[in-house]
């Protein structure tokens, strides 16, 4: 090659991440030895320190190039690289202040969070908003990020506050033409980007705050406008405010197409199919003037139809579009569990049973079904067809194959294939899994001693809840490596969680609970470990029931009260509930590994519920996982029918009060930093001192759940923030959670550990 030098950075450039420190190295000093002040020779040194977590040196670097580039266009890559190395290094806000386009360096850092894609989380934007604001306070692209902060936190009124604020700092539009609010054409992208951008934050924002209407009213222009509202109305089935807002752009734009599609939209769910048919048929002979609207058309003739047609099955014969049915209902199926209908749908499919979508529903569904046996025969020999084709897919199939063959006492297979995938994937997972199946300890640890990516997850992986690695936290055979590596707390977030409101507290006790939960045919098991806490398992669930007598947060902590009696609450918000002088009987499903995260209806936490109902009850809050509730139920008295019953927020009883989950921004200053250190410098030398109290688990909005951990250090984690490594110091057995043993080593992320009073020392 002709220049050496150019093929060694281009060839680092593009596998930098595989490759090793060591090698780097090698290539670094290569590169120096050649021309040891050229750009390619920079490059590699980068290359190496970040592939050594030595970002701040590697920053340094590329300040460096960046400031030696006379041309400005070149040097944006350069100061981009140096913003994202001093974040990983943790030190934002001083490569902000050393970067010399403010402006251009806080568009690199928050430019597209809102597609998750930006060099800082959300939870970095208040320091850096506080920052630009002392060099750009007339930015409108600094008030839209406030304001966007506020509205990922639920503060929809300082959102709106915020959006205005942005919105008065653009210079001013010209007249728009047309009906459909275009652009200027003298605008540039930018501006009409965040002109757009703003609109429809700002509409959602007023949304919530009650003020559709009067939002439609002041962008009456738009068409957009209102294809934000009313798309956001149909999403929480507010079919009321969806009129409303129909009936208000009907005076500005009467023939307007997307009037016409949720004008459909409301009659459908009013169940008024005459109505809907017609303007299907409106939107068939005029969609030709609004492009795009032909995809969201047929979408309405399959809603229609499913609507009409009770089965399923028979919907799919009558639809147009074969393909786009299949894969609706297919997957309306699916989260149903209806399996029955499901299988006929695969048999009706018309493009025959080697299609691809018809093979992903039948493993999803022998998996669901937990046919193993059926389930390795579609997976074998490996690798499938399909799964070439669904190559994102595949790691998760891998996985789920080596579980299968061992829960059918295959372990030979399981362990051949698992080794094949290490070596061939890296995917070490599988193997562990098998080596867990056979108590084997000593590969396990030798395996994190030579694999230090592996190493790195293992701190991240949730025992407690993976039926196959739970034994790592259980079983003697593992006691040595417990005391050697670190562990993630265990996460029983993701089951579904009913909390029953009781007039008095109750105490849980083993007769009562097997007097209501045992049938002939599925006898409960039943572990008590306290008067508030006890461990069942029922018609083969684990459930996890915990007695609580007050809500965890005092009421004159809350702010953003919410009557119950007010208009319905957008659901997917959090939310707590209050309801002074009462006890609370949370029922958490713990979701084994094969269920469905988001839609698991096996889950019988409702029927488990229902059984534990006295005259007692006042009312309920289900939840698809804990925190997150989906449905606050009134309860008659000692009525299991109402339980069973879905009603909208509004209607819950009046002894109560909604509450928007509060902020949670806990940051460490300076100060606490230090008062930190020195508390694990204090514990460190006298072992007496009481334990730092960590919350490990938040079962629900209103509940923390505190056990006591003894900090051994604080230190930096890889990708920036802060982690603590703490061992559990609490009471054996513990009555939560027997998965927690003395001594066992866990790793914190510090925004886990909250101060519990400002004046605590």
């Amino acid at each position: 090659h002709s220049e050496p030098l150019k093929l060694v950075a281009e060839v680092v450039q593009f596998n930098r991440y595989q490759m090793e420190e060591p090698f780097l190295k090698e290539l670094s000093q290569f590169a120096k030895s050649i021309a040891p002040e050229s750009a390619e020779a920079r490059q590699i040194e980068i290359a190496r320190l970040e592939s050594n977590d030595q970002y701040t040196e590697a920053a340094a670097l590329s300040r460096q190039a960046a400031e030696q580039e006379p041309d400005k266009a070149k040097q944006q890559p350069h100061w981009y690289a140096y913003l994202t190395q001093m974040h990983k290094a943790g030190d934002l806000l001083s490569g902000f202040a050393a970067h010399p386009d403010p402006k251009s360096a806080f568009q690199d850092l928050v430019g597209g969070m809102e597609e998750g894609e930006s060099i800082i989380d959300v939870e970095e934007l208040p320091p850096l908003v506080a920052a630009y604001r002392e060099k750009q306070p007339d930015d409108p692209w600094l008030a839209y990020y406030e304001g966007y902060y506020a509205a990922v936190k639920f503060r929809f009124a300082d959102a709106e506050k915020s959006f205005a604020e942005a919105e008065r700092l653009l210079p001013p539009s010209k007249p728009e033409a047309g009906v459909f609010g275009s652009l200027n054409e003298d605008e540039d992208d930018e501006l009409a980007g965040l002109r757009n951008l703003l609109r429809n934050q700002r509409c959602r924002a007023r949304y919530e705050l009650g003020q559709a209407v009067e939002a439609l009213e002041a962008y009456s222009r738009h068409e957009s406008a209102y294809q934000t509202l009313a798309q956001v109305a149909v999403q929480y089935h507010h079919w009321n405010a969806l009129n409303r807002l129909n009936q208000s752009f009907a005076v500005q734009q009467p023939r307007n197409l997307w009037l016409t599609y949720y004008e459909a939209k409301s009659l459908l769910a009013a169940k008024n199919f005459d109505g809907v048919h017609g303007k299907l048929r409106t939107l068939s002979t005029r969609e030709s003037e609004s492009p795009g609207i032909e995809y969201y058309r047929g979408g309405l003739e399959l809603d229609l139809l499913l609507a009409e047609v009770a089965d399923p099955v028979a919907a799919y014969k009558r639809s147009k579009d074969h393909a786009t049915a299949f894969n609706r209902i297919s997957q309306k199926l699916l989260a149903e569990r209806d399996w029955d209908n499901l299988e006929k749908l695969c048999q009706q499919n018309r493009v025959g049973p080697s299609n691809p979508e018809v093979i992903f529903l039948r493993l999803e569904q022998a998996w669901r079904q937990r046919e193993y046996d059926r389930l390795v025969k579609l997976l074998t020999p490996w690798p499938t067809e399909t799964l070439a084709q669904r190559s994102y897919l595949e790691d998760t199939w891998r996985e789920r194959l080596v579980r299968s063959l061992l829960r059918l006492n295959r372990w030979d297979e399981a362990h051949q294939f698992a080794q094949e995938t290490y070596q061939l994937h890296e995917e070490a997972w599988p193997l562990v899994m098998t080596y867990v199946a056979r108590s084997n300890a000593e590969e396990i640890a030798k395996l994190l001693r030579e694999d230090e990516s592996f190493a790195e997850t293992w701190k991240q992986q949730d025992f407690a809840t993976d039926r196959e690695l739970r034994a790592v936290l259980l079983d003697e055979a593992f006691a040595e490596l417990r005391q050697q590596q670190l562990f993630s707390l265990p996460n029983h977030r993701d089951g579904e969680s009913l909390t029953l409101l009781y007039r008095q507290p109750i105490k849980l006790s083993e007769p009562w609970l097997r007097e209501r939960l045992s049938q002939p045919d599925a006898p409960a098991e039943v572990l008590v470990t306290s008067e508030d806490t006890a461990a069942v398992t029922w018609k083969g669930r684990r459930f996890l029931l915990m007695s609580v007598p007050t809500p965890y947060f005092p009421p004159d902590h809350v702010e953003n009260l919410v009557p119950s009696n007010s208009r319905p609450l957008p659901k997917g918000d959090r939310y707590t509930v209050y309801v002074e002088q009462r006890a609370h009987l949370m029922i958490v499903a713990l979701r084994d590994d094969d269920d469905d995260p988001w839609n698991s209806p096996s889950i019988s936490v409702r029927e488990c519920g229902a059984r534990l109902l006295n005259a007692d009850v006042v009312g309920a809050i289900h939840g698809q996982s804990i925190g997150w509730f989906k449905d606050l139920i009134p309860l008659a008295e000692d009525s299991a029918e109402a339980l069973a019953s879905r009603r909208p927020f509004s209607e819950i009883a009046p002894q109560g009060f909604v509450v928007r989950e509060r902020d949670n921004d806990f940051q460490l200053s300076p100060d606490e930093k230090q008062a930190l250190k020195k508390l694990i410098e204090f514990q460190r030398i006298d072992p007496k001192l009481p334990p730092i109290l960590v919350n490990v688990l938040m079962v629900d909005a209103q509940i923390r759940m505190v056990e006591p951990f003894r900090v051994i250090d604080l230190r930096r984690q890889r990708f920036g923030g802060y982690e603590l490594i703490a061992e559990f110091a609490g009471p054996t057995p513990n009555t939560r959670f027997p998965e927690l043993r003395p001594g066992l080593k866990f790793v914190i992320p510090i925004e886990q550990v909250y101060n519990f009073g400002k004046k605590s020392p």
